[in-house]
Formats: structure tokens, C-alpha cells, sequence
């Protein structure tokens, strides 16, 4: 017979999806949390984490990365020039 840590073991090694919801809408990490399952729970975690870096170093997860860092930094040009132009609008109104 397995234990809860073993079953999600097997379960992870086999694809399931982490983030799947149940038909109350918990994540096996929130039932975890739930029910006082803290080894469950940290391996939950670990184990997401795994699969987060593992996709952040895949070519997709590469270029998904690559479009949040690009869209920050367009927005962070953005913000600044358009501080620019508001100070130089109120340096020409003196």
C-alpha cells in the first residue's frame, strides 16, 4: 500500500498536472494545506518547483521567459519616457 508522499511521487513521474482542481476546486496543494498534510505539502511544493524550472529552462519556456522580461522592459521604457516628456512639459510652462 502507498502513502500519500508516494503516491504523489508516482502521480508526478507519471505527468499529472499539479495545478489540477478537484470538483471543489482545491489543488492537491491546498487539500494538503487542508488537511494538515505538511510533508505532502512540502513535497507538493518542491515538486512544483521542479516543474517550473525544468519549463523555464525548456526552449518554449525560454521564449515565454524571454517575452515577459522583453514586455517589462517596454513598459519600463515607456513609463520613463513618458516621465521625460511630462518634465520637460513642465519645465517649458515656467
Amino acid at each position: 500500500m502507498m502513502g500519500k508522499d508516494e503516491m504523489v511521487e508516482l502521480l508526478t513521474q507519471k505527468g499529472a498536472d499539479l495545478r489540477a482542481k478537484d470538483r471543489w476546486e482545491y489543488t492537491p496543494l491546498q487539500q494538503a494545506s487542508i488537511y494538515a498534510h505538511r510533508t505532502t505539502k512540502e513535497l507538493l511544493k518542491l515538486k512544483m518547483d521542479e516543474e517550473r524550472k525544468s519549463k523555464l529552462t525548456s526552449s518554449k519556456g525560454m521564449l515565454q521567459w524571454s517575452f515577459i522580461v522583453l514586455t517589462s522592459l517596454i513598459a519600463s521604457y515607456t513609463f520613463f519616457k513618458c516621465r521625460e516628456s511630462n518634465a520637460e512639459v513642465f519645465e517649458n510652462e515656467d
